[in-house]
């Protein structure tokens, strides 16, 4: 667990994950205008979307994971791991944000939830810390979804690629249900469209290609934000004022898009 200004614990060692897919690690070099691209990016995005200091990772309300309140009943558990849009960003407040929803529609406890989003951070930032608080709870279900903000800040994806590798493989060691989200195209969000930014789909492209290989290669599943990110020409209400995160209403499609997905992958809800 983590305190308001106090230091992480010591979790898994990255040593001991495993690396499927590890060809995926490779990447073209990226030309002039794609780096170009991710640069005006990162311009448009600075503010707001540092985590703020002395922010506490949200746990669990007692610190520790419940056990099946029924003989025989199997232990249920969700983690929600990623960053400002995990958190809950954009929404009215965080309870409203996708990771919240997810939680109701399972009909977890609070014991039996965690939202251990850090906003503004990679997967190389949160990944010891994160992954940590996640497994505090001895989650059946992990949400894992990051790479907008390694986009802004230029993480090679082959860098990103091998993190999120050793941490589907942890949680899924850990006999964890793994649903990795990919990045929206960047292109339709109103923020980046304004800007009149058009290199960015290849940008996407990449990435989601990158996290749907290490997903299929762990046996875990992936959700493409694609179609939701389609839909906000016509329901411009999905995207907050930021031009950037999702608004109340597009938290809830996307909790409604994650639990689709489960379903249609076998997980079904208590």
């Amino acid at each position: 667990m983590v305190a308001a200004g106090g230091r992480a614990p010591a979790g898994p060692s990255r040593s001991d994950a495993i690396h499927p897919g590890a060809d995926l690690t490779r990447t073209r070099r990226p030309t002039a205008a794609l780096g170009a691209a991710v640069a005006c990016l990162a311009a448009l995005t600075s503010c707001g979307t540092a985590p703020a200091a002395g922010v506490a990772t949200p746990v669990p309300s007692d610190g520790a994971p419940s056990p099946a309140t029924v003989a025989g009943t199997p232990h249920l558990a969700y983690a929600a791991l990623g960053a400002s849009e995990t958190y809950g960003a954009g929404a009215a407040s965080i309870t409203d944000g996708y990771a919240y929803r997810l939680r109701d529609d399972l009909h977890l406890a609070s014991a039996d939830f965690a939202d251990v989003a850090i906003p503004g951070v990679t997967l190389g930032d949160a990944y010891q810390t994160e992954l940590t608080n996640a497994l505090a709870v001895r989650p059946t279900l992990c949400t894992v979804f990051f790479g907008v903000n390694d986009i802004r800040a230029r993480v090679p994806l082959a860098q990103f690629t091998s993190d999120l590798t050793d941490l589907v493989g942890t949680l899924t060691r850990a006999r964890a249900h793994v649903l990795v989200i990919g990045v929206p195209d960047l292109n339709d969000l109103p923020l980046v469209r304004s800007s009149g930014l058009t290199a960015l789909a290849e940008v996407t492209l990449q990435w989601n290609a990158a996290m749907r290989g290490v997903a299929t290669a762990a046996g875990a599943g992936f959700l493409d934000l694609g179609p939701l990110s389609a839909e906000l020409a016509a329901h411009p209400e999905e995207i907050s004022p930021d031009g950037l995160h999702p608004s109340t209403v597009g938290h809830a499609r996307l909790a409604a898009l994650i639990l689709a997905e489960l379903q249609s992958r076998g997980y079904t809800t208590p």
